[in-house]
């Protein structure tokens, strides 16, 4: 009697032990399933995915692609490997790229999300070598080559591309992005690996019939190495958010980049962001605003901005011209109003109202007119610029403080 009355005990026991590891596992399931998806279910949510490209363990480029699916606009924003800065994973002042090479890309993505103030849930990483073969299967990469090279590094390693629009192979491709001339600025450098990562978007975007195809994926799917916060995503998962690419258009992603001052520290020259990195916050904060904007996506043209030093702050002007030129804008030659202003105004020479006001949120200005006054000393209707920014005595070198909320009558 004792003996079968154990027994069962046992086997409830054993039951129990089997519904709760049942109940563990489809829980963990649910919860991997979901984390993609939460992220990938609403259509109408900006995607934010940090682009690794490595040679070894040094960092060649890192990117942020962000996304809008519904406008198909994109932008790319360059992460410099020597940005630095007091890093909390390192406990010390260095290169951001020491942070993937010691601590591996947790680390690094963590650092990047501090110094853009922005979330990047995805992290992508892609060997050059592995870059290199997807080239070859992609068909090549078409570059354009402002310039013929014919150069060598300090290995005494040739390096050869005719100028003009190109198809590069996969070991061509290795060598371009490898290939540093002399004395060559580094924003070239930048430019030539962003540009570079655009191609391969647009040609993966054109063979997305045979790499992105569901049954086939796992054939190309080695090639990447994604991952979703702190762990890696399967093949289903990295299909999800490569197939985002499709949803973008190639052609009008545009692009960026932190700038600051290069000082020499330790040996090691290293990039500090301007204004203590709320620079490349700002830039992004109305780069993800222009993303959101249908109305804007429909133009064919990029608007034209006039900014004006409202104030008797010297260089408020070209210092808010310059900000906007980076989140994609054009700017004609900045100056000064003929009087001051209390308040900061947008003039609308265009009647679009709903694009100055897209503006205007960046800068927490309120107060539009459109093309009432005569700031710039030209007639009403015959101004070359779209839109003219009066920077008042309540811009703060940021943003409007006053929270306008008048009339809409400038200056008053």
């Amino acid at each position: 009697m004792n003996y079968s009355s154990s027994k069962k005990n046992v086997i409830f026991l054993l039951v129990i032990l089997v519904l709760l590891l049942g109940a563990t596992a489809f829980f963990f399931f649910s919860i991997k399933i979901d984390a993609v998806n939460d992220i990938l279910k609403n259509n109408n949510s900006i995607v934010s995915i940090l682009w690794i490209l490595k040679d070894e363990d040094e960092t060649m480029a890192s990117e942020i692609l962000v996304m809008y699916p519904p406008t198909k606009k994109s932008a790319l924003f360059d992460i410099p490997a020597n940005t630095g800065g007091i890093y909390h994973t390192l406990e010390r002042v260095d290169r951001l790229d020491q942070v993937y090479k010691e601590k591996g890309y947790k680390a690094f993505k963590k650092e990047v999300e501090g110094i853009t103030g922005r979330e990047l849930p995805f992290v992508i990483e892609v060997t050059l070598d592995d870059f290199a073969s997807l080239t070859d299967i992609l068909g090549g990469l078409k570059i354009f080559v402002s310039d013929p090279v014919f150069t060598k590094d300090e290995s005494g390693q040739y390096f050869m591309f005719p100028s003009g629009g190109v198809t590069l192979d996969g070991d061509k491709i290795r060598s371009y992005l490898r290939y540093r001339a002399e004395g060559e600025n580094e924003n070239f450098v930048k430019d030539r690996r962003q540009n570079t990562l655009i191609s391969f978007f647009s040609a993966l975007m054109d063979n997305s019939s045979t790499i992105l195809k569901g049954d086939d994926f796992s054939l190309y799917s080695h090639y990447f190495k994604g991952h979703i916060n702190d762990r890696n995503l399967d093949d289903e998962e990295l299909l999800k958010v490569l197939s985002l690419l499709l949803k973008m258009d190639s052609d009008r992603i545009t692009t960026n980049s932190i700038t600051g001052t290069t000082n020499i520290v330790d040996g090691k020259q290293l990039l500090f962001p301007e204004d203590n990195g709320n620079r490349i916050k700002k830039v992004l904060n109305l780069t993800v605003t222009t993303l959101l904007s249908e109305e804007m996506s429909a133009q064919s043209r990029v608007y034209v901005l006039k900014i004006l030093n409202g104030t008797e702050r010297a260089g408020l002007a070209s210092r808010t011209s310059k900000m906007f030129r980076d989140a994609g804008y054009e700017t004609l030659p900045e100056g000064n109003a003929e009087k001051n202003y209390e308040y900061t105004t947008i003039v609308s020479h265009i009647g679009n109202y709903k694009s100055a006001e897209t503006i205007g949120s960046f800068i927490r200005c309120s107060n539009i007119v459109e093309d009432e006054i005569d700031a710039t000393g030209l007639q009403a209707g015959s101004a070359t610029a779209d839109f003219t920014i009066i920077l008042g005595e309540d811009f703060n070198g940021t943003y409007a403080t006053s929270g306008y909320t008048g009339t809409n009558k400038a200056g008053e």
